[in-house]
């Protein structure tokens, strides 16, 4: 009985070990929901719709400014459709007023994240609605 229960302790902390290793050693168990989100957009490169490059254009946004508005981003998750099909829309707000942006709008597919549209401070009106 004694060397049962030997082996059995022994594969429980062989078999946690392999799982640290293979499955938690990369990944921060600690983060919210808005973090991880934030942090899926900035390791990705997303994609830019049509609508989101000509407001870039028009009101002349790089996209390091929109890198910028993610580091201190906050996402309305209540305006924000998180259980939307095929693909998931994160509605991300500037809490810093100095930037002319306003909101920023993100689509997360499966393989794809998207910049679908943004949202300025500015009075300048741009024709990008198609």
């Amino acid at each position: 009985m004694g060397k049962r229960v030997r082996l059995f302790i022994i594969g429980v902390i062989l078999g946690s070990i392999i799982m640290y290793f293979f499955v938690l050693k990369d990944r921060n168990i600690y983060l919210g929901p808005e973090e991880v989100i934030i942090t899926k957009i900035q390791e990705g490169k997303p994609k830019i719709s049509s609508k989101a490059k000509c407001k870039m254009d028009c009101y002349d946004i790089s996209a390091a400014e929109i890198k910028l508005l993610l580091e201190n981003a906050d996402i309305d998750f209540s305006a924000s459709d998180v259980h939307g099909k095929p693909c998931k829309t994160y509605i991300i707000n500037n809490e810093d007023n100095s930037v002319e942006l306003n909101q920023v709008t993100f689509q997360l597919c499966d393989t794809v994240i998207i910049l679908s549209n943004i949202e300025v401070k500015s009075k300048k009106t741009c024709d990008c609605e198609n």
